[in-house]
């Protein structure tokens, strides 16, 4: 039966018990406590050790994203080629984006997709006729597709979580910004 006092001691009846205090054990309660505190200093080292990699890791990784070079590529030549490239060239700048600059010396799709796959990050690129294919359609002779005025080329042999983070999500958040922009002017 527990009592109150259940752990004391009861002459003749724990004669065969061994306490925790006992003088037989003091040598591997020792040991048992020495090996819990040096289990307990070794996964504290290593849980510093991986916070500290990770965090270390991710500490102000948005900050040079501004060192990655996006591109603009105007091969249309005419009024959507000039406007669209004036509208990408004009957003704010930020640390946490990519650089918009603009490539004069590509002359076709194919040659942006080769470039962008070999040197850079990412373009958008204003396809060429888009002018013609929008003044036809506002004369009432074709059917305009929006969709077919730019294409987005990314690089896919670069870093990985550069390319996800910071160039997709620059490519189509400009290109859905520009094209919200230009429905409204037109």
């Amino acid at each position: 039966m527990l009592g109150i006092f259940s752990w004391r001691r009861l002459h003749g009846k724990d004669d065969h018990r061994v306490s925790i205090t006992a003088a037989s054990i003091r040598g591997e309660v020792r040991n048992r406590v020495w090996d819990y505190l040096q289990l307990a200093a070794i996964s504290t080292v290593m849980i510093w050790a991986g916070l500290s990699l990770f965090f270390g890791g991710v500490y102000r990784r948005s900050v040079l994203a501004n060192n990655i070079n996006v591109y603009i590529v105007d091969l249309d030549g005419g009024a959507v080629g000039t406007n669209v490239t004036r509208m990408v060239l004009d957003t704010a700048v930020t640390p946490s984006t990519p650089v918009w600059l603009q490539n004069h010396d590509l002359n076709s799709v194919d040659a942006v997709k080769a470039w962008v796959q070999h040197s850079g990050w990412g373009a958008l690129v204003v396809n060429p006729g888009a002018s013609a294919r929008l003044e036809s359609a506002l004369a009432g002779a074709d059917h305009y597709n929006a969709s077919a005025a730019m294409t987005l080329i990314e690089s896919t042999g670069r870093q990985v979580v550069a390319e996800m983070l910071y160039v997709s999500s620059a490519l189509t958040t400009t290109a859905q910004a520009v094209a919200r922009q230009y429905a409204q002017i037109q």
